[in-house]
């Protein structure tokens, strides 16, 4: 293993120890995504220097999702728990903190297609800052 992983795996190491021993709160910059999952409970996604996003580690892996909603160009839907959203010919495709179920059924019921795609953490943090 090269000598910058091994530094960088203890450096990680020492922030969770140091976090939890001491019962203090450590802010951890980092486009290292993995390096993220390793030591983070808590993320916040900046985007041109805002906050643009901020909740538990395991809550935004759980619940932020794509949505690809195919309909008509004219309509517009409103997406609730809306993210990011980026319309084409075809539709939308929306970043969403939270699927709410009783719209998703709704829509579908109206005869719009919805799909919904998992998202990694680097996935969101990509849709969420271009």
């Amino acid at each position: 293993m090269p000598k910058l992983n091994l530094t960088r795996r203890e450096f990680l190491k020492e922030i969770v120890t140091l976090a939890s021993d001491e019962n203090i709160t450590i802010i951890f910059s980092t486009h290292i995504v993995s390096d993220l999952e390793r030591v983070a409970n808590k993320v916040a996604i900046l985007d041109q220097g805002q906050i643009c996003y901020f909740d538990d580690l395991d809550t935004t892996k759980e619940n932020v999702v794509q949505l690809a909603i195919h309909h008509n160009s004219e309509v517009n839907i409103d997406v609730p728990n809306m993210l990011r959203c980026k319309k084409h010919s075809q539709g939308q495709n929306c970043v969403v903190s939270q699927v709410d179920q009783k719209w998703l059924v709704d829509l579908q019921n109206q005869g719009v297609e919805v799909r919904v795609y998992p998202m990694g953490l680097e996935d969101i943090f990509l849709e969420l800052t271009q």
